[in-house]
C-alpha cells in the first residue's frame, strides 16, 4: 500500500516536471551566419568590392551588385547578402524580383555627400512632388 502510494506521487511528480519543462538548446555559434534564400540567384555585396568599414563608399559596389542581379529578374530573381558591418553607400536603385537580406548585425549608412542628383523612384518616373525618406539621423550619419 505504501509502495504504491509511494510510486503514484513520484509517477505525478514526474509527469508534472516533463509537462512544465522546456527544451534547452546549447549550441556554440562558431560558424558564419548564412542568409536563406528565398532567390535562385544570390550575391554578397564583397564579391563587388565592398567594404563594411563605415568609411569606404559602397556606393558602386550596391548598384553594380543591384545591376548583375536584375539580369536574372525573370529567372528566379536575385537576393544581395549584406554580412555584418558598417556600410556607407550614396543612393541606389532596387530593382524587382530582388531581395536586400541585411545580416543581424550589418548596417547601410547613407552618405551625407551629394554626389549627384536624387535617383527616379522608377525608371521613368522623375522625382517630383512629394517623396518619402525611410533615412534618419544617426550621430552624423543617416540610417536606413
Amino acid at each position: 500500500a505504501m509502495s504504491s502510494r509511494l510510486l503514484v506521487l513520484l509517477s505525478a511528480i514526474a509527469f508534472c516536471l516533463l509537462i512544465t519543462s522546456h527544451p534547452v538548446e546549447c549550441r556554440e555559434e562558431s560558424f558564419e551566419y548564412l542568409a536563406p534564400s528565398c532567390r535562385k540567384h544570390s550575391v554578397s555585396i564583397t564579391d563587388f568590392g565592398g567594404v563594411g568599414d563605415g568609411v569606404t563608399v559602397n556606393t558602386n559596389a550596391f548598384r553594380n551588385a543591384v545591376a548583375h542581379l536584375a539580369k536574372f529578374s525573370t529567372d528566379g530573381g536575385g537576393q544581395l547578402y549584406v554580412p555584418p558591418g558598417r556600410w556607407l553607400t550614396g543612393p541606389f536603385n532596387l530593382t524587382s524580383a530582388f531581395t536586400l537580406y541585411l545580416h543581424r548585425d550589418a548596417v547601410i549608412l547613407a552618405s551625407q555627400v551629394r554626389r549627384s542628383p536624387p535617383l527616379p523612384l522608377a525608371p521613368g518616373r522623375p522625382v517630383s512632388g512629394r517623396t518619402f525618406s525611410l533615412s534618419r539621423v544617426h550621430r552624423g550619419t543617416k540610417s536606413f
